[in-house]
């Protein structure tokens, strides 16, 4: 049964003591990797295996994929690939009562799908079917000017499938969401109580690219953090205000190491002194992207020899640390591959500012290729070796000598801070986060998905802390968690007084949305979520109401 693998009074006992199957569910990966039929409309939702905490009333949302069909038999290619559906589990902690809905994000991509019975937009790991030759000189012509920014074209899809975040209040109260891709095309405006696509987020500025993440740093103010990447130019970082003027302004440049093959990234770091862009040696093959040629990885190619730049971009909110605006590489760093991001702070020493920056680590970006569909949809006798890649929790430390004015590595390397990674994490970490409380600040746990091995997927819910070098971890054999969203209890003090939601789906299929206690990480309840499949999605929030 769904519980803890460990407890307070034994916080040493780790992953190597879980003997339970730990491979996904047949039904399970059916439904993960599915579609959703229908769509929902406030339907009622069961609270099961205990009640909700009375303090615990909002919305979550998540946005993931709905759907991998995409016209031709086998369907799409990639995780990454699927139309994008938005799911809204609404909690009553007073009531004890649930709610459910779910809507597919109305793209450009999703809506001549449904039109054509066919994709029309290329996606991360499918290119769309071209009938002629005069397709794919559109194709190649569309692709080259969507990535530079020259207007929205099929090469570069509108998909509105990685996260949804808030983005300020109306005059009643009412929550705006965003939906948002890796692209600038790929951001709509959501109504937080339909989910219907309202309209697609238009820029009242001049700002060039198309290129982005949907990953933006957001400050405690509501100043929403990002930065657009142009091939032959580089990264333009911009911040803009929650007045709902939608309104960019730059405050950095960088140029990219290779011009004409920007690195992709997927998220970034930073806190109230700074932002950091990720310079890693994975780079765009705009070839690959025209021409359905595989790079070494999908359409990108790793060069490790590049090593990995460290862009900081200070903002100034510290005289004591940096200038609004200035950008200090920091190069000679090894190759590495990082999904997310779980923190950036400051800390000082004497004359010293020092920049930690922790993150879910691999060594290279093989699990790009291992999360083809194709690899994870193995069935229990056709699994072999598709165990799923190592990562682990690491921190890079940047140090800033007021003397000398610029940032530098303190070493070539992240550092781990576990000293078992298959006790802490089963040698597997991603989707990591920290409470709202500290996020940008020093924080003591981190919240994480992990791995029960053997498995191709993650299966676990972990919860670490830095101080005791301890994990307390959730797994339940046949299932699949999705990421953890931390939730502070709003009179809490302490900075694990909380709850963690995760998007669940059960080991006979059925999805659900789980309800962990994040001090304990044992469950406080789940809520049912019938009528509908839910396949495995990426990213959400909680908005309370």
């Amino acid at each position: 049964l769904a519980q803890a693998s460990s407890s307070p009074s034994s916080p040493s006992r780790g992953f190597s003591e879980q003997s339970a199957p730990s491979w996904p569910s047949e039904q399970a990966i059916r439904t993960a990797f599915g579609t959703a039929e229908s769509e929902l409309r406030d339907a009622p939702a069961p609270v099961k295996n205990g009640t909700l905490p009375l303090w615990l009333t909002g919305a979550f949302y998540r946005n993931g994929p709905g759907t991998y069909r995409n016209g031709t038999p086998d369907g799409m290619l990639h995780l990454f690939d699927g139309y994008g559906m938005l799911v809204k589990v609404e909690l009553s902690g007073e009531t004890n009562t649930a709610t459910v809905s779910n809507a597919f994000v109305r793209s450009s991509a999703y809506k001549e799908f449904t039109r054509l019975g066919r994709m029309a937009w290329r996606e991360f790991g499918t290119a769309r079917q071209l009938e002629t030759s005069w397709d794919r000189a559109a194709e190649i012509a569309g692709t080259i000017g969507g990535a530079l920014g020259l207007g929205e074209t099929k090469g570069v899809t509108d998909n509105a499938s990685v996260n949804v975040i808030e983005r300020g209040r109306d005059e009643n109260g009412v929550a705006c969401m965003w939906a948002m891709t890796e692209t600038v095309p790929g951001t709509f405006e959501i109504d937080s109580k339909t989910l219907d696509t309202t309209r697609r987020v238009r820029y009242a500025d001049g700002l060039e690219g198309t290129l982005t993440t949907a990953h933006p740093v957001v400050g405690a103010d509501g100043t929403l953090y990002n930065f657009l990447s142009v091939p032959g130019q580089g990264f333009t970082i911009y911040k803009m205000a929650n007045d709902g003027r939608n309104e960019r302004q730059k405050i950095g440049e960088v140029p990219h190491r290779r011009p004409l093959s920007p690195a992709w990234i997927h998220d970034f770091p930073g806190c109230p002194e700074a932002l950091v862009v990720p310079e890693m040696p994975l780079y765009f093959n705009l070839a690959s992207l025209t021409l359905g040629r595989e790079g070494s990885h999908l359409f990108m190619d790793w060069i490790p020899e590049d090593g990995t730049t460290l862009h900081v971009v200070e903002l100034g909110s510290d005289e004591r640390i940096g200038e609004p605006g200035k950008v200090c590489s920091v190069s000679g760093l090894d190759p590495f591959f990082v999904f997310h991001w779980a923190n950036a702070y400051v800390e000082r020493r004497e004359t010293k500012t020092m920049l930690h920056l922790d993150a879910c680590v691999y060594d290279d970006p093989d699990i790009v290729e291992h999360l083809r569909l194709k690899t994870i949809r193995k069935k229990s006798d056709e699994r072999g070796s598709s165990e799923l890649p190592p990562s682990s929790l690491r921190r890079i430390t940047l140090e800033k000598d007021s003397r000398e004015g610029r940032w530098r590595a303190t070493t070539k390397n992240f550092r781990a801070l576990s000293a078992d990674e298959t006790r802490d994490f089963g040698g597997f970490a991603d989707f990591p986060t920290v409470s709202p409380r500290v996020r940008g600040r020093k924080h003591r746990y981190v919240w994480l998905s992990g791995a029960v091995r053997p498995t191709n997927v993650t299966n676990a819910l972990v919860r670490y802390d830095l101080e005791t070098s301890s994990s307390l971890f959730w797994h339940e054999p046949g299932a699949l968690p999705g990421e953890s969203c931390f939730v502070p209890r709003p009179d809490g003090v302490d900075e694990d007084d909380g709850v963690i939601l995760s998007s669940l789906i059960e080991s006979d299929g059925a999805s659900a949305l789980l309800v962990l206690d994040a001090r304990t990480m044992r469950e406080v309840c789940r809520v049912a979520i019938d009528g509908v499949c839910v396949p495995s999605g990426f990213h959400g929030s909680f908005v309370f109401r």
